[in-house]
């Protein structure tokens, strides 16, 4: 989406993630005259600089990502609410400086009528933030206050504050939606003040690392690896460290965290997993990828019931349990064992240049409703349907989708297929992309 990013210093970014205090005034709301929206005046054509200047003549919302086929369906939006600014220090201003604020395109977007008039209203952003690029709401707000020298009221400043803590500065990681995908992480910048370790330590010198805030558990050291889990605030042992481009990267047994301002070092034991006993937990991941099918007992124990079957997916962990054969690993519904078939690290998507084989041409007799029932693959497919996932699930969700299809050029899909059965077949037609 294409936003006018609002420039200032990273040192001015990264002041205000850690204390919005040090922007703007933490005083309760006060209408010290009576609000009156005349006051806060501005033509309709500012709409049109809106648009050419802020969205890069988009018609478009940031607030939803929602792409209008005209300016007539919007309405023009006032990042701070010309009332919520009123009571914070706007209600003893001059007129020239309220009509000044209500023109001012650092602080205006657009929104649709019923976002605007029924849900944002006059909220602050301790009572609305906006379902897409929150982080670039929450700058802009204390940054226009700032700029008005407008005050926040305690829960506002907190409101704040949290967010910031959780955005990054790189301007690809504002929406919330993309930036585990883009790889962004808690905290503002990396940490310097990580005491010098010796030679053989890396790049951190403790047996320890407290995490304040959620961090994402990368497969290897590097902004590229695979995401496998999230390390929540706690103390986490640590195996050892080592430097990447832009961050000192901690190995905390289940994978890699990266050093940031919400991650600081200590020499503490770390107290042991509640109900987990560490003499039996074999599996060290919170994420398990399963790349065949495995059947899911009642307990760990080849000779347990067999309740399901766990197909190729990804699934939460919850323990481990070392037995007499098998690593079992919990993944809720039940119990699967950790063979080949079962990893902690996201598999690695090879690439085939070889052709793919022809799917099955569909039955047109009457025993195409049986087929349609029950598919069968001819035993020359079923190596190959093992490796669809490897093949097409680009993004490792265990699902092949039709953008991967026709990105691997294997659109459309027919049942007979190794990719068929990754996919959704609403009609079930016997054929998906068509």
């Amino acid at each position: 989406m294409a936003v006018r990013r609002i420039i200032v210093a990273a040192a001015v970014l990264f002041t205000a993630a850690l204390s919005v205090s040090a922007q703007v005034t933490i005083a309760p709301e006060n209408r010290c005259s009576s609000y009156d929206r005349s006051d806060y005046s501005y033509p309709q054509s500012i709409e049109l600089r809106i648009i050419a200047e802020n969205l890069d003549g988009k018609i478009i919302s940031p607030y939803t990502e929602e792409v209008f086929e005209s300016r007539f369906e919007t309405d023009i939006e006032h990042i701070v609410a010309t009332s919520e600014a009123h009571d914070s220090g706007l209600c003893a201003a001059s007129g020239s400086t309220r009509r000044r604020f209500a023109q001012d395109l650092d602080n205006l977007t657009l929104a649709s009528p019923g976002l605007n008039r029924h849900q944002k209203s006059g909220k602050d952003l301790a009572q609305w933030t906006p379902a897409k690029n929150v982080c670039w709401f929450a700058q802009t707000v204390v940054i226009v206050k700032a700029k008005y020298k407008l005050s926040m009221d305690n829960r506002e400043a907190n409101a704040a504050s949290q967010i910031l803590q959780r955005c990054n500065p790189r301007e690809e990681c504002q929406s919330p939606d993309l930036a585990d995908t883009l790889n962004c992480y808690v905290g503002i910048s990396p940490s310097s003040n990580v005491s010098e370790p010796a030679s053989d330590e890396g790049c951190f010198a403790y047996s320890a690392a407290t995490v304040a805030g959620n961090m994402n558990i990368r497969a290897e050291a590097s902004i590229t690896g695979a995401r496998i889990g999230v390390a929540l605030p706690g103390t986490y042992a640590l195996i050892g460290s080592e430097q990447g481009e832009t961050y000192c990267w901690l190995n905390i047994s289940d994978g890699w965290i990266a050093k940031t301002a919400s991650v600081r070092g200590t020499n503490a034991s770390v107290p042991q997993p509640t109900g987990q006993d560490p003499a039996r937990t074999c599996f060290l991941h919170d994420i398990a990828y399963v790349t065949g099918a495995m059947n899911i007992r009642a307990q760990p124990s080849v000779n347990s019931a067999k309740i399901g079957l766990a197909q190729p997916d990804t699934y939460a962990v919850s323990r481990s349990a070392q037995g007499e054969s098998y690593c079992w690993v919990n993944i809720d519904s039940g119990w699967i064992a950790k063979t080949q078939r079962v990893s902690g690290t996201k598999p690695v998507v090879r690439r085939s240049n070889q052709p793919v084989s022809q799917p099955v041409a569909r039955q047109t007799s009457q025993t195409s409703t049986q087929t349609q029932q029950e598919p069968a693959q001819p035993p020359a497919q079923q190596p190959a349907a093992q490796n669809a996932l490897a093949l097409y699930d680009d993004n490792g969700n265990g699902r092949i989708t039709c953008a991967e299809a026709r990105a691997h050029g294997i659109a459309p899909v027919q049942r007979g297929h190794p990719a068929y059965q990754y996919m959704n077949d609403r009609d079930n037609d016997g054929t998906v992309c068509e």
